[in-house]
């Protein structure tokens, strides 16, 4: 009976009941966010606008300075999952953005073509707050050093195998590599092999993963097969990266670099104006 009190304990402990969480100064971004992508505008902005809240499924944090939730994913709004963080700041910020522990291929939206997920839901907002488009910039607060992310992709057509082959020059300093399928539709698929190494077959769904650092050596030549199905489908790599040596891809249908530059300060000071909690247990001792 005591285990199952201490259990009990724990998890009230864990759902941030009044009293049972303190309060950090620790940057809000760098304590939950991974790859993110923000503009700024001239505030004041009115957080209280029923236009900008309805983009929100969710409203996690509504106060003065700020307003924090969930934006669902245009397309895949039944999918919560799939919903988008987004902060909009007073001081002059929105930043939208996906866990840290999310690979930052995600940010590919699930059809075929140039938007990605981050573009988009800044754009939506933007336009909520009666703002012109957006000038959007990308960083990763996980790896604050990358200063490029490589975007790869290739379309899969009916039944085809296409393959591309890449090097990463041994000059850059490499953080993160990830890779993402988008194979919607009953007959689609996509059978994805690196290196001779069967990874996944995506059928009917889409699907995303990191690649370990040890199976993309630099300066070595790595082989990404892909067959498709009945119907198209997509494929697409992301690496975070360090330095001023372009990657080597042969046979890819496309290949873009973004920019990843040092977060501003004034994004920094938004940050830690916005309060993170860590829940603190304490001992548990059944009587």
């Amino acid at each position: 009976m005591k285990i199952i009190y201490a259990l009990i304990m724990a998890v009230l402990l864990a759902s941030n009941l009044p009293g049972k969480a303190e309060a950090t100064t620790q940057n809000f971004f760098e304590y939950e966010a991974g790859i993110a992508a923000y503009f700024q505008f001239t505030p004041p902005a009115n957080l209280q606008s029923n236009l900008l809240r309805n983009q929100f499924r969710t409203i996690t944090s509504n106060q003065a300075d700020y307003l924090i939730g969930f934006v669902p994913e245009e397309g895949y709004e039944q999918f919560t999952q799939a919903d988008i963080k987004v902060v909009v700041h007073n001081d002059g910020w929105v930043v939208a953005y996906f866990m840290a522990e999310t690979p930052s291929s995600f940010i590919y939206h699930y059809t075929v073509g140039d938007v990605l997920k981050l573009d988009q839901t800044l754009g939506q907002i933007a336009e909520a707050m009666e703002l012109a488009p957006p000038v959007v910039i990308y960083t990763h607060f996980k790896h604050p050093a990358a200063r490029t992310m490589a975007l790869i992709e290739v379309t899969a057509t009916a039944n085809t195998t296409k393959q591309i082959d890449f090097r990463l020059p041994v000059a850059n300093t490499y953080f993160e590599s990830s890779w993402y399928v988008a194979a919607p539709g009953m007959f689609c698929s996509l059978d994805y092999t690196l290196d001779d190494k069967f990874i996944r077959r995506v059928q009917n769904a889409i699907n995303w993963d990191f690649i370990a650092a040890g199976d993309l050596v630099p300066a070595s030549k790595h082989i990404a097969k892909l067959r498709g199905g009945l119907t198209q489908s997509f494929y697409g790599l992301a690496i975070l990266y360090a330095g001023s040596a372009d990657l080597e891809v042969n046979f890819a249908d496309g290949i873009r670099y973004i920019d990843l530059p040092p977060v501003p300060d004034g994004l920094t000071a938004a940050g830690l104006d916005i309060a993170t909690y860590h829940i603190s247990f304490l001992p548990l001792i059944a009587r």
